[in-house]
């Protein structure tokens, strides 16, 4: 161990013991009004686009991946805090911060095209989400640069779900299908019908380096996934070899760090 190394640790411990204080422990009951100003102070992006695989350098869009920021260079991944979000009863109210702060990237960046997560169980239209829907539809120009991206933490709602997506499409955003072939994916797939672009787990990548089985199996989620969608990308893409696969199973869009190397630090 060097001498940075014991400071390092030190002041890791430090900011998840602040952070531990504004969250609290499973079994607390923190107050939601510090919780939110905490998380709205501190949320940023790392930004990771989705490449042409030929590397032929096109972007589709960059994906807006959360983090809470603390210190100048550190920041907090989704999976150590979103569990605390969710257990709060506060995961709605956060992709709503999300999309949000998503709009108001795009504003101030008219060439810029970024999509951003929201949970299936966030998936209902509310008062707070029709603001959200009405921002978009005053401001064409933004809407059809943001790419909604539909995760598989839970199905959607069949009927609710299906509305709340259509509202994202009639004000002229592309939705995209999240983390397909784990998860609820498959099915909420069905639910949304015909998504702009779908996005291949990183898992599925496994499939074609274990067997005969794993490549068929891989082959058929990436047909499905063509038939579903216009744009097909395939996540955790991470050297050359990946690259390759993917090339050669015919999906034109890739990312992960073989095309970027992203800061821990957010945006």
């Amino acid at each position: 161990m060097n001498a940075v190394e014991p400071r390092l640790e030190a002041n890791s411990v430090a900011n998840r013991d602040e952070i531990d204080l504004v969250f609290g422990a499973p079994d607390d009951h923190p107050d939601l009004a510090s919780v939110r100003s905490f998380v709205e102070s501190r949320l940023g992006f790392a930004r990771e686009p989705v490449c042409r695989a030929d590397l032929s350098g096109g972007v589709l869009y960059h994906e807006c991946l959360a983090r809470l920021r603390w210190g100048s260079r550190d920041a907090l991944p989704p999976l150590a805090f979103l569990p605390r979000l969710e257990s709060l009863g506060l995961m709605r109210w956060f992709d709503r911060l999300v999309v949000g702060r998503t709009i108001d990237a795009l504003r101030a960046d008219p060439q810029a095209v970024y999509g951003c997560n929201v949970a299936a169980a966030s998936a209902a239209v509310d008062d707070a989400w029709l603001a959200i829907f009405r921002r978009l539809e005053r401001e064409p120009s933004v809407a059809a640069r943001l790419v909604v991206e539909i995760t598989e933490t839970g199905p959607l709602n069949p009927v609710a779900g299906r509305s709340f997506v259509n509202r994202f499409r009639q004000a002229g955003c592309r939705v995209a299908i999240d983390d397909f072939g784990v998860g609820f994916s498959a099915l909420n797939n069905l639910v949304v019908g015909n998504p702009d672009i779908v996005k291949l787990d990183k898992s599925v990548l496994s499939l074609i380096k274990r067997n005969a089985i794993g490549r068929y199996q891989f082959r058929r989620l990436i047909a499905f996934a063509h038939e579903s969608a216009r744009h097909v990308v395939v996540e955790g893409v991470e050297n050359e070899i990946d690259r390759q696969i993917i090339l050669d199973s015919g999906v034109a869009w890739a990312q992960g760090i073989r095309f970027t190397w992203r800061s821990p630090a957010a945006a």
